[in-house]
């Protein structure tokens, strides 16, 4: 259900204009559809007196409510589409029936007014609100003067007279057509002249899309690229691994420089933008389905609150702490215990986010007097807790750190959440969770169940968000393979058979951002990660990515399994049942049975014991996790099931 903030952005200045300018138009519509329906005078001015003036301001309040419903005040209107237009018709056919219904049930019987007077001032709404959004996005053309307004219209003119880089859009597609209405709007500040696009489907040969026509497939670059000049292309569409790395061979032949666009989607703007657009990395050689996410709900749910990020220094932790500021929450209170992490962590949001009041403390969650100050000073609304030892053979010599670290310092950020109010804590867990084969492993899985106890006895929501590898994190297998690439080799591979689940940062991000906002607590989710990729492929696709080929330029060596590493992994373990939600890309994982009892007790055991003998404690604990026990009917009565209460009934002082 939509909040009644988000209908109306009152921290825009431009939404007052749109506003200011919609009431207008609903009264001269309203006005107008009177003024054709009765033709006489005599007639207008009766019912202009008895009909129009008692209910014309109550008929501009419901359309007002109305078209903010459906998002109709806070569009970017310079890039109006055909979804927009669709909106404003949706709009305008509900204000028609509410009105009807209000006049006839609480102003006039329906017999005493004119039915016709709302279906003409349906069609008349419609049309001069759609006009007047189609005027603000003409108005922010790239072209100049009434003169190439007008020609952005015309068929094979755009791009013509403009200056700028010669660039081809790939694929005539709905991801081509935001890219390249994106450029057409805004390619004079980025410096780029769109000149045609290139299709593999032949039935789009020859055809046009805002003017531009569809230049020839792929294999025709070379053609295209000495007939039209062209110095990049732009990939926005998802491409199979194989076509892509031919088109990026071309291009390097070439020497076209190949830029693509993110894989995820804000579902408020419904475009892309030229700003966004990077080089060709090995996320791209994965064939993965492009996110979109509600940017809206997420919005609205961090916005004006203060979160709290352990582990802020990390890749995800970091990535979190960026999209969140986004979100103009009211403060971000970062906790790392790498001041190198957290420096350049300052270094960059302070860059792009001066006005944000951000907090940063260095210190080890384990430190629960230092850690409770900062719950004391700033009372989160949200916790995310990323701090975790994560790399699986360091960990496997030093059981008494990872368990200390992961176990200890989860549970006493998750204990401080639930004492100071936090409304929800999001644990990030991994798929080596899951028939943990490892110290990490076996540590990530206690803390699922530790946060699915909390959640059970606490008012705070607990949930948890598990999912596999990212590319790009620190120490991940992807920057090793480019540094050895770099050095001309060998890439290193532990196993021929060795696969593993692969997601973009920014993509699991945003995914456990928009999962906050369907979770309601105790509950587990899963990214959905696609397929397992084979760690040998991945070097071989990033070496001829580079230019290079496998085994002849780079060699690819093996050098066996390390220790607690297992040749694939799981995302979803023996009883746990994987159920769809509102977002395809995120799952609900049901556990069956009950929430398992006494994992509290376990741990302050565990804790304390480790620190005097700490593989013992882990075999333990790793013995624990196989079959932990679920709780007794005496258990169920020293745990009672705590009764929710409303967000935003008073916390502790």
């Amino acid at each position: 259900m939509k909040s009644i903030k988000s209908w109306f952005p009152l921290g825009n200045a431009n939404w007052y204009l749109v506003l200011a300018v919609d009431s207008a138009i609903f009264a001269l519509s309203y006005y107008l559809a009177y003024r054709l329906r009765f033709e006489s005078q005599m007639e207008f001015d009766s019912h202009f007196q008895t009909r129009f003036l008692p209910t014309v301001f109550w008929i501009m309040g419901m359309k007002i409510a109305i078209f903010g419903y459906f998002g109709l005040h806070r569009g970017m209107w310079r890039y109006t589409s055909l979804a927009d237009l669709l909106n404003i018709l949706k709009a305008s056919l509900a204000s028609f029936v509410f009105c009807m219904l209000f006049m006839s049930m609480y102003l006039f019987p329906v017999t005493e007014f004119s039915r016709s007077v709302f279906v003409m001032d349906m069609v008349i709404t419609a049309g001069l609100v759609s006009m007047f959004r189609i005027a603000i996005r003409l108005s922010f053309s790239s072209r100049r003067g009434i003169a190439g307004k007008l020609s952005s219209l015309l068929p094979g003119a755009a791009g013509k007279a403009d200056e700028g880089i010669p660039v081809a859009v790939y694929r005539a597609d709905e991801r081509g057509e935001m890219l390249l209405r994106s450029l057409l709007s805004d390619a004079k500040s980025h410096h780029l002249r769109p000149v045609g696009l290139v299709d593999d489907d032949p039935r789009h040969n020859g055809a046009y899309l805002h003017g531009l026509p569809v230049l020839g497939p792929p294999d025709s670059l070379p053609e295209i690229a000495e007939r039209f000049g062209i110095m990049e292309l732009l990939v926005a569409s998802r491409v199979d691994a194989a076509q892509f790395e031919n088109i990026s061979r071309l291009c390097r032949e070439l020497n076209i420089h190949m830029r693509v666009a993110p894989a995820f989607l804000d579902e408020r703007r419904n475009r892309i933008d030229v700003g966004t657009l990077r080089d060709a990395r090995i996320e791209d050689l994965l064939s993965r389905d492009p996110v979109s996410v509600d940017y809206s709900t997420v919005e609205s749910t961090f916005q004006g609150k203060k979160i709290l990020i352990t582990g802020a220094g990390g890749s995800i932790g970091a990535q979190l702490a960026v999209q969140i500021a986004e979100f103009s929450p009211a403060a971000l209170i970062l906790v790392d215990k790498s001041e190198n992490y957290m420096h350049q962590l300052e270094v960059d949001l302070c860059a792009r986010f001066p006005k944000l009041d951000i907090v940063y403390r260095i210190l080890n969650i384990t430190q629960g007097a230092r850690l409770e100050k900062i719950f004391k000073t700033h009372r989160p609304d949200f916790v995310f807790h990323a701090a975790a030892h994560k790399h699986v053979p360091l960990m496997e010599r030093d059981k008494e750190e990872v368990v200390l670290n992961n176990v200890g310092g989860m549970k006493t950020v998750a204990d401080l959440a639930a004492s100071y109010g936090v409304k929800r804590f999001i644990l990030i867990s991994t798929d080596k969770a899951v028939n943990p084969s490892n110290a990490m492993g076996v540590t990530k899985r206690i803390c699922e169940l530790y946060m699915l106890h909390k959640n059970r006895v606490s008012d705070t929501d607990f949930l948890a968000v598990r999912f596999g590898n990212v590319l790009g994190s620190n120490g991940s297998v992807a920057p090793i393979f480019m540094k050895q690439i770099e050095s001309r080799g060998p890439v290193t591979v532990t196993h021929p058979d060795m696969e593993r689940f692969f997601m973009t940062i920014p993509e699991a991000v945003l995914l456990i951002l928009q999962a906050v906002t369907i979770g309601a607590g105790g509950e587990l989710y899963i990214l959905s990660m696609g397929e397992q990729v084979k760690i040998r492929d991945l070097a071989e696709k990033m070496i001829r990515l580079a230019g290079f080929v496998p085994g002849k330029d780079i060699e690819i060596i093996y050098t066996g399994l390390r220790p607690g590493e297992k040749l694939s992994e799981e995302l979803a373990g023996e009883g746990e049942t994987v159920l769809d939600t509102s977002h395809a890309k995120i799952k609900k994982l049901k556990v069956d049975g009950v929430t398992w009892a006494g994992v509290d007790q376990e741990v302050d055991k565990w804790l304390t014991e480790c620190e005097q003998e700490p593989e013992i404690t882990y075999r333990h604990m790793a013995e624990w996790v196989k079959n932990p026990a679920a709780p007794t009917e005496g258990d169920k009565i020293t745990e009672p099931p705590r009764q929710k209460v409303e967000h935003g009934a008073s916390r502790p002082a």
